[in-house]
């Protein structure tokens, strides 16, 4: 099935994903130091930190189908976006970081997750070979051993196979998270209420959240906490409630597909290190202006939301006259050279 025929839902979840990255990002690396970790923006960072896993949670439900088309369509934006900040940065003289870590991949660089993402991307046909015939039984115990290593030696052990979750093997495991989730599609469609109670969940799980941080008292705040890593339990619940929840949902919106071709770019741009310097500075000086708590809240939302817009905007434009047309023209070329049939 073709990304344009996709249940829309799902493509307003990747704007969502990206939307509560940008959110987070602002949180954790701006507003929690100037606030001293205010009990709402820490509970806010917690909460939103679903993003990253949540996409790849998605590309485990449609399935990855390794292509060279899709691998540069990670690449080249990456490539042209990093490159492009650069010079504008350099040319005016604003703050910027070295190129060359981000551009090869390399561990503990802004842009992370291209790293694991990719590695995933190109071990996808192994993957999917593996599992396309597994019963519910496999898909259990296969999950169960993934689950024990991810958790235990991973979130427990803090082990380098899974550490922080930001890995090639954590991954894989939230990778056949969402294959077993689509398995199991028409059983969760079947449930009475199911999008109800799966609301409730959220909503739950967001209580605990804020009320952990809010007590104050250092057991509940650390419960709360215990939903922020990427290989925590609570942190893979949340986001596979989050992912069953806009399964259940089923509409066609043309221009939100059209818009959700652009949630990769928003990531790219965003998460630039020169880039997320400046909004980190316009955010303090929001911070410094607003009084109100509940009112500044709602302007960082909103700052969240116009930086996801004007991203969208700009790709919109860069990737039909740039990245595209050149991620075609390298595809074709390569099949040409190899002699491969499209």
């Amino acid at each position: 099935m073709g990304k344009r025929n996709r249940n829309s839902s799902f493509e307003l979840l990747r704007l969502v994903c990206m939307f509560s990255i940008v959110l987070y990002h602002i949180l954790s690396h701006s507003i929690n130091g100037l606030s001293g970790e205010f009990w709402i923006y820490k509970s806010m960072t917690v909460f939103f930190h679903f993003g990253s896993v949540v996409f790849v949670l998605i590309s485990g439900w449609f399935g990855i189908k390794l292509t060279t088309q899709r691998l540069l369509g990670i690449y080249l934006p990456l490539l042209f976006y990093t490159l492009a900040v650069f010079f504008i940065a350099k040319n005016y003289n604003l703050h910027r970081h070295e190129v060359f870590p981000i551009l090869l991949l390399k561990d503990g660089n802004n842009l992370w997750f291209i790293q694991p993402y990719l590695f995933l991307c190109i071990l996808s046909p192994f993957i999917n070979r593996l599992i396309e015939k597994f019963s519910r039984n496999d898909y259990l115990y296969l999950l169960i051993i993934l689950g024990i290593m991810i958790f235990f030696f991973g979130w427990i052990g803090n082990y380098t196979i899974a550490k922080d979750g930001k890995t090639t093997f954590c991954f894989i495991f939230f990778y056949v998270i969402g294959r077993f989730l689509k398995s199991e599609e028409s059983f969760i469609r079947s449930l009475p209420k199911c999008n109800q109670k799966l609301g409730y969940a959220i909503i739950l799980i967001a209580i605990i959240i804020f009320l952990g941080k809010y007590s104050g008292i250092t057991f509940l705040s650390k419960i709360s906490g215990s939903f922020f890593a990427y290989h925590s339990p609570g942190q893979v619940l949340l986001s596979v409630l989050i992912l069953l929840l806009f399964s259940t949902f089923s509409f066609h919106s043309k221009l939100l597909n059209y818009l959700s071709e652009s949630s990769f770019a928003i990531y790219l741009i965003a998460s630039n290190p020169t880039v997320e310097f400046y909004i980190y500075k316009f955010s303090a000086l929001l911070y410094a202006t607003t009084d109100n708590k509940l009112l500044f809240t709602f302007e960082l939302v909103c700052v969240a939301a116009a930086i996801c817009l004007i991203c969208i905007v700009v790709d919109i434009v860069v990737r039909n006259l740039i990245t595209r047309p050149c991620a075609n023209s390298i595809n074709k070329a390569i099949y040409s050279l190899f002699n491969i049939k499209h």
